[in-house]
């Protein structure tokens, strides 16, 4: 304990012996008043904890001492009870101060280290892997990693660890480690998960861990890319499916769904293999951006496609996004060169409806509407008139007369920006039509129930009918807002 005689002597004392827990200041004093001195005590160091003592029971004193930074007050004459429970709650607040900032000094290292980490997946890319990534948080949250595990071989993993604190921080930069070390050593996917998985579940998460804590887990959406074979391994733990869509935009949900790492013993994870054509690509995204797209109520591949064309176009993060309440991180591979940048159709929409929901129409051509204005803000009001029409005449045709009960119909939407085209593809599991009609543009009298198909035909730049009218391949010309014309590549 160390005593001064005056406000200016404390300041002294304050500056060559400090740092100090708790400071009790009298209000009047020689030289500078006990406001002043809080005032300068809080400036030179806001951990410290200051205690205003008077005999002066005034409400604009005690309203000054809280202003400056007083975090008590006491009236004399005090008690010694009352003097030490003022000091031990302003010692503990000042230690917890301090803790807190340390505890942000790591966070702020470790975050400098995921960053790197990214940065150095990112160098990794070869133009191949698109990655866009929001975080909200220090530390912990979403993470990338990007390894060659042969000459034709890569691995792409995109992860999100629970929770955004200290021992989350720590588990991200572990598991980023572990996984670039496994490669090394010749590791297989399956090796790599289910060694971790057991890490989690052992150690992470043992019985060292107390009751009431959260489990440690990780949500891992892993692809094994083979150029040479044009094969491609999937596993999925806890993350939203990616997507895998051809040069055409024909698009399919990969995998299936599975726990995150760190909740069950067993086999880690189902990996499931897909062969890919010339000109294919790979999205997949972590739950920040699922979320965001339900917040939004659109599809989360028109916010995977916003996101990714804003920043290659080198404009700022989207509006919408700011409505964001988790890490977001989207990634769009190229399959086919990765060498080279994404071109083509890409997809925006990808659903599934069910025959018995058709009076649900509004509620699906509404989610369209914002899932096109999203990744297409420019295109013009009748342009997209036409789109939605289009897409609710195929697809209640397709619920109609080409599904049975309990069965589905799938709607997709694809964009090239560069050919500034937009594709419908509408398919269902029916036989087609009985009449080789399908092969060519509906004549007028083809009948009423078929009116909608006219009318598709006649506002589509091109329609394409497969499996005998099955699916449905509908193309349009996106329509500029500004000039409302058709647009050029």
């Amino acid at each position: 304990m160390t005593t001064a005689s005056s406000g200016t002597a404390a300041q002294l004392i304050f500056t060559t012996e400090g740092p100090f827990d708790c400071v009790i200041v009298d209000y009047l004093m020689p030289g500078l008043d006990g406001i002043e001195l809080i005032r300068w005590m809080t400036d030179s160091n806001p951990a410290t904890s200051t205690v205003l003592v008077t005999a002066q029971a005034d409400k604009r004193v005690v309203e000054q001492a809280w202003s400056v930074g007083a975090c008590r007050f006491l009236d004399k004459p005090t008690t010694a009870a009352d003097l030490l429970r003022v000091v031990d709650h302003a010692v503990q607040r000042c230690r917890t101060i301090r803790c807190q900032a340390r505890l942000e000094g790591d966070l702020r290292a470790i975050a400098s280290s995921h960053q790197t980490m990214l940065q150095s997946s990112r160098g990794r890319e070869r133009n191949g892997v698109r990655i866009v990534h929001y975080p909200l948080h220090q530390a912990g949250g979403d993470f990338l990693v990007t390894c060659p595990a042969s000459e034709s071989e890569t691995l792409v993993l995109a992860a999100d660890v629970s929770g955004h604190d200290l021992n989350a921080a720590f588990l991200s930069s572990y598991f980023q480690g572990l996984i670039r070390g496994m490669l090394r050593r010749g590791a297989k996917l399956e090796e790599i998960l289910e060694f971790f998985n057991n890490v989690l579940l052992e150690e992470w998460n043992g019985q060292d861990s107390t009751a009431d804590a959260v489990p440690a887990s990780i949500a891992v959406t892993a692809l094994w890319i083979d150029v040479r074979l044009r094969n491609l391994i999937v596993a999925v733990n806890g993350n939203p499916l990616p997507i895998l869509t051809n040069a055409d935009g024909f698009s399919v949900v990969l995998s299936s769904p599975s726990c995150p790492l760190g909740w069950f013993p067993g086999p880690a994870t189902r990996r499931a293999s897909y062969r890919w054509q010339p000109g294919s690509s790979v999205r997949l995204w972590t739950d920040g951006l699922e979320d965001l797209a339900e917040r939004l109520g659109v599809d989360p591949l028109s916010v995977s496609f916003g996101l990714q064309f804003a920043r290659d176009s080198g404009m700022p993060r989207p509006a919408w996004a700011e409505s964001a309440s988790d890490d977001i991180m989207a990634i769009a591979i190229n399959l086919a060169n990765p060498v080279e940048h994404l071109l083509g159709m890409r997809p925006l929409i990808l659903a599934k409806y069910a025959k018995e929901d058709q009076q649900d129409v509004d509620t699906w051509q509404e989610r369209w509407r914002r899932s096109l204005r999203i990744a297409i803000p420019d295109i013009s009001d009748d342009g997209l008139f036409d789109i939605l029409l289009a897409a609710r005449e195929a697809i209640l045709n397709a619920l109609e007369h080409g599904c049975k009960a309990k069965q589905f119909a799938y709607f997709q939407a694809a964009y090239d920006p560069d050919a500034r085209s937009l594709r419908l593809i509408v398919s269902d599991p029916g036989s087609g039509y009985e009449t080789p009609l399908y092969e060519a543009r509906p004549p007028d009298n083809f009948g009423t129930i078929h009116r909608g198909l006219q009318l598709i035909h006649a506002i589509a730049r091109q329609v394409q009918l497969k499996r005998r009218g099955a699916e449905m391949w509908i193309d349009f010309d996106v329509k500029l807002a500004d000039t409302n014309q058709e647009g050029s590549s």
